[in-house]
């Protein structure tokens, strides 16, 4: 048997990633159940990745966590490990991995001896961590927590780089890049699918999208993501181009919604901005978005533009992290930018791709092909039946 290890909180990238993955992958590596540590502090919140599982046909397990560290939760996550017998116990990020470690130092002591499993860790992006205290988290992540595991996965080259100058052992820290399966989407479908998917959006979210381009972000509203700066480059494309029509829809949720709505009226983009929440179903509607712009200062390889990729969704990135490795296959330097880059490049850049069309097409189709040939679900199924079989002979 095989556990993957998530924190309750939200469905995000990791779970979006591993959690529709894990039916297919039983046929090759046998039972595997999804534990989570249920976050009693989240409320109600704390349910949605349950229950995401579970729509997948998943067995799950959940440990009641009430603080931020606690030490009954810890002694029950041992108790259902104990009981489970794993060979493989696989934890998603700083907090899942830490509990597990505890657990596994728990079970040791008690045994007075080695355990029956192996424990795997992925980091998802040491530099998508912002703030004093998830800083802290990470240094303590990297420097302790990790050295407990017998193989730690990296989403993206630089977290490796960096992981190995924290110390890690290379033998121990693996690259193992994002990658997802979706409908794909064709040129000559475009248009259809993307009419479809605005009609949809503009029932539900109330706004007229008729005649516009439409830009999109798909990121939980925080600091790392800089909406802060798209919203810069938007008032600036406003003012500087006022010919061009369009509208950006931002979709997310997060701590910053209330300062960023206020900072979308004070810059007069109220009309042109919407902040339109959690949506379940944007991974098939990346269609609908003329443009994905992406101003992350830091990512592990975000699931969101795999996404685009697949539907032909040109994107105009900042190339930090793993955004490198992404747009490695794409051949075309036009829409990419560089690291903090200032609100005019970002808007000059929106610029050339609103005026020419073609060129923006083609950027979208080349990189669609980039991301089903090195991105696909199936090359990172492949990799991590790799890596757990390695891991185990």
């Amino acid at each position: 048997m095989i556990i993957h290890l998530f924190n309750s909180s939200l469905v995000s990238g990791p779970e979006t990633l591993v959690i529709p993955a894990l039916p297919s992958l039983e046929q090759e590596l046998g039972e595997i159940r999804v534990g989570f540590l249920f976050e009693k502090r989240k409320g109600s919140a704390a349910e949605s990745p349950v229950e995401y599982a579970r729509r997948f046909g998943l067995r799950t397990f959940s440990v009641a966590v009430r603080r931020q560290l606690d030490f009954k939760a810890v002694r029950e996550l041992a108790d259902q490990l104990e009981r489970l017998r794993p060979t493989i116990v696989h934890a998603h990020d700083v907090k899942a991995s830490t509990y597990l470690a505890l657990a596994a130092l728990s079970l040791r002591l008690r045994k007075k001896g080695p355990l029956p499993w192996k424990m795997v860790s992925t980091h998802h992006g040491v530099h998508a961590r912002h703030g004093a205290k998830i800083r802290a988290y990470e240094l303590f992540y990297c420097y302790v927590v990790l050295r407990f595991f017998d193989l730690v996965l990296c989403v993206c080259s630089s977290d490796r780089e960096i992981l190995l100058r924290r110390g890690l052992d290379p033998r121990r820290v693996q690259v193992h890049l994002n990658g997802i399966d979706r409908e794909e989407i064709t040129s000559a479908e475009r248009p259809r699918k993307s009419a479809e998917i605005r009609r949809e959006w503009e029932s539900s979210l109330g706004i007229d999208l008729q005649s516009k381009a439409v830009f999109g972000m798909a990121a939980r509203l925080s600091r790392e993501k800089n909406h802060a700066l798209l919203l810069d480059a938007l008032s600036h494309l406003k003012r500087e181009r006022p010919d061009f029509a369009w509208t950006c829809l931002c979709f997310g949720t997060g701590s910053l919604e209330e300062a960023l709505r206020e900072r979308t009226e004070e810059l007069g983009l109220g009309l042109d901005v919407h902040w339109a929440g959690y949506r379940p179903g944007l991974s098939g509607e990346m269609a609908g978005f003329d443009i994905l712009i992406s101003l992350s200062l830091g990512e592990g390889l975000p699931i969101n533009l795999l996404e685009a990729g697949w539907s032909g969704t040109p994107v105009l990135a900042v190339c930090v992290d793993g955004v490198k490795d992404l747009l490695i296959g794409n051949e075309l330097q036009l829409f990419r930018l560089a690291p903090n880059p200032p609100a005019e490049a970002v808007a000059l850049q929106l610029t050339a791709m609103m005026r020419d069309v073609k060129t923006r097409q083609l950027s979208g189709s080349v990189f669609q092909q980039a991301v089903m040939k090195n991105f696909s679900g199936k090359s990172w199924k492949k990799g991590l039946i790799e890596a757990y079989r390695k891991l185990s002979s």
